[in-house]
């Protein structure tokens, strides 16, 4: 797997992914040049886009339906230098699905299949919840 980041301008970037999607990147200030998303913005929508995969996919493989699904995540950070974060909440509603199979999904992808949780983890407490619609 690889990316590039190229500096643009000020503190805005554009990365590549080894696939050649673009993304910009820029740090949330007062001044923003271009409203991209910061990295660590950008760390808790790779959160939710890795266990939303894994979820459609278990849910899809168990023959389970599925109408919609939105992750909503939120995320404290550390005060002190680097500002990790330290605790990271997910919100899952999804609707068309019995709880206890959306339940078991996400205890799957969190516990076993999301890389990003597993890394995210090792440095924050990570809570979910789920609601049915």
């Amino acid at each position: 797997m690889k990316a590039e980041v190229n500096w643009i301008e000020e503190l805005m970037f554009l990365g590549r992914s080894g696939s050649n999607h673009l993304v910009p990147i820029e740090p949330t200030t007062k001044n923003r040049i271009g409203g991209a998303p910061s990295p660590m913005e950008y760390i808790l929508i790779a959160l939710g886009g890795c266990t939303g995969v894994d979820v459609v996919s278990l849910l899809k493989k168990w023959k389970v339906p599925l109408k919609s699904l939105k992750i909503e995540i939120s995320a404290e950070r550390r005060d002190e230098f680097p500002r990790v974060f330290s605790k990271t909440k997910l919100r899952y509603v999804a609707s068309g699905v019995k709880g206890e199979d959306l339940r078991r999904a996400i205890e799957e992808s969190m516990q076993k299949f999301c890389s990003v949780s597993a890394i995210l983890g090792s440095v924050a407490e990570i809570e979910y919840e789920y609601r049915i619609e």
